[in-house]
């Protein structure tokens, strides 16, 4: 497929992620546009660094480990839902996802729930966090 006009591969599922995580020959690459909109993630790590990462990664992302956390996840994504997308007309996504994220690790990695967070708004004031 394309996106934003470049090609494009899709994978989903067990299967792929375990194509994904365990090709170390795997070369992955993403267009200015997508760059733009998702910033660094683990697509633009190579080499030595990636098989650092995957290597952290690999650790915590298997079942036993993540049925425990599970539900701390599932209880900030219903939070997150009723502050922030229950009977509001519309929602600016990209901002929420990564608040949704911080709230996720804190939650998850430091046992803590975050706190308020400044961050300027779609007009560029500065408001305060929840």
């Amino acid at each position: 497929m394309s996106v934003f006009g470049s090609p494009t591969v899709l994978l989903t599922g067990p299967a792929a992620n375990h194509f994904v995580f365990s090709n170390q020959d795997l070369i992955f690459t993403q267009s200015k546009a997508v760059n733009a909109l998702v910033g660094r993630s683990l697509l633009t790590v190579s080499g030595e660094e990636l098989k650092q990462v995957r290597s952290a990664i690999q650790g915590y992302l298997r079942p036993e480990i993540m049925s425990k956390y599970i539900w701390k996840m599932d209880e900030e994504v219903r939070k997150h839902i009723d502050l922030n997308w229950a009977g509001h007309k519309t929602v600016t996504v990209a901002p929420l996802a990564k608040r949704l994220t911080f709230n996720i690790i804190c939650s998850v990695l430091f046992g803590q729930e975050a706190g308020p967070i400044s961050e300027p708004d779609i007009l560029g004031k500065i408001t305060e966090g929840e």
